[in-house]
């Protein structure tokens, strides 16, 4: 079923109005029709993919480039949908493939909000790219980057939309703290609130080290203080019906700063100390990491197979991973050997605890920094031939 198929008839409505009867001009106009058609087009020719529908619109040679047009016009925006939710599931393989068929489709603004694993809330009017660039996606933005120069403007495009992700780009060079928005359970269907920044108020684990440092963790739990920190620290970084319209999606500072802590202390804290920290500070930041790096740190094998033996990290079932992890609770922690078991994380009553834990994690976020690094150069050079 292809538009050069379409027969020639024609129409008028219930009223007796003439209906254009050209079937590429018949379909600009008439929404029904466009619905129906692109709806067995995606079964028939797409397979039941929108993967398969893109493919079949941008390369069937028996689709004229006016009917062409149109079709892309309608379906962009469930295109783009779709590929933001790869982007934000670190659906590298998928993005990979559509991209390549329609590089474009990176720079499009999303006309909806998406939610990853931990339901930040990204959201209307960010394209692929931006969003890739928050989560700190590098093997996604390599990917990217790979195609940009096929696309008309494609570096300046890219360059304009680094500096809106991270609108100090240029004249600072800090972009670890991520610009958010806090939302309650009556207003998270909308996304007009401004972005407010958190980078001049940091959080500050003093307390939270105070009441750890002073606990006696009688009958083996945390006393009523420390409870208490842990959840202040919890409600400052959890991401869950928050907007993140610019910046990062995850602190990786504040994340870099929890890991020194615990190697300070690891001397002078007894194991439930240490054992604590582990599994309620940087475990609680691991389950709140972009898809990403999320994946990473679960992967069979460790951490530690990503950064020594810099094994790519795959495509994975971010919901498959999540599951395992998030059913328990805010008492977890995944070293640096991942305790990963066909795909699901094992933890929970037994991890590696010891002064070299967080090493891997530390450096893990160096080399993704590092990397990142390299990306943004090529847009902040860019934007200063541009200025």
């Amino acid at each position: 079923m292809a538009f050069s198929n379409f027969s020639e008839s024609k129409t008028t409505d219930k009223n007796g109005k003439s209906i254009p009867s050209n079937p590429t001009t018949l379909f600009a106009n008439v929404s029904s029709l466009q619905d129906m058609i692109i709806d067995k087009l995606l079964e028939e020719k797409g397979k039941g993919t929108l993967q398969g529908l893109l493919t079949y619109i941008v390369r069937d040679k028996g689709i004229s480039d006016v009917a062409r047009d149109v079709m892309l016009n309608h379906c962009r925006p469930r295109f783009v949908k779709h590929l933001c939710n790869l982007v934000v599931k670190d659906k590298k393989a998928e993005t990979k493939a559509m991209l390549e068929v329609y590089p474009d489709l990176m720079f499009v603004e999303n006309e909806e909000r998406v939610q990853d694993h931990v339901k930040r809330i990204i959201p209307r009017g960010l394209s692929a790219y931006r969003i890739a660039w928050g989560a700190g996606a590098d093997t996604m933005l390599k990917i990217m980057d790979s195609l940009i120069d096929k696309i008309p403007r494609g570096r300046e495009l890219a360059s304009a939309q680094y500096k809106e992700q991270f609108p100090e780009a240029v004249s600072e060079s800090k972009q670890d703290t991520p610009q958010v928005s806090e939302t309650n359970s009556e207003n998270r269907t909308t996304d007009q609130s401004t972005p407010k920044s958190t980078g001049n108020k940091p959080f500050n684990f003093d307390a939270l080290v105070a009441a750890i440092t002073a606990d006696e963790f009688k009958e083996e739990k945390p006393n009523a203080k420390t409870n208490e920190e842990l959840q202040k620290f919890r409600d400052y970084f959890n991401p869950e019906g928050k907007v993140f319209a610019s910046g990062n999606h995850f602190d990786k500072e504040a994340f870099k700063k929890a890991l020194e802590i615990y190697r300070q202390n690891f001397d002078p804290w007894n194991w439930k100390q240490c054992n604590l920290f582990c599994r309620q500070v940087i475990g609680y930041f691991e389950r709140i990491l972009p898809a990403c790096d999320f994946l990473a740190v679960c992967k069979a094998g460790g951490l530690i197979s990503v950064v020594d033996r810099k094994e790519a990290v795959p495509d994975g079932d971010i919901s498959l991973n999540f599951g395992s992890y998030g059913e328990l609770g805010f008492d977890c922690f995944v070293d640096m050997y991942g305790l990963a078991l066909g795909g699901r994380v094992r933890c929970g009553t037994v991890c590696r605890v010891g002064r070299m834990g967080g090493v891997d994690l530390a450096n893990y976020l160096e080399i993704k920094n590092q990397s990142l690094e390299t990306l943004s150069s090529g847009c902040r050079v860019q934007l200063r031939l541009g200025a």
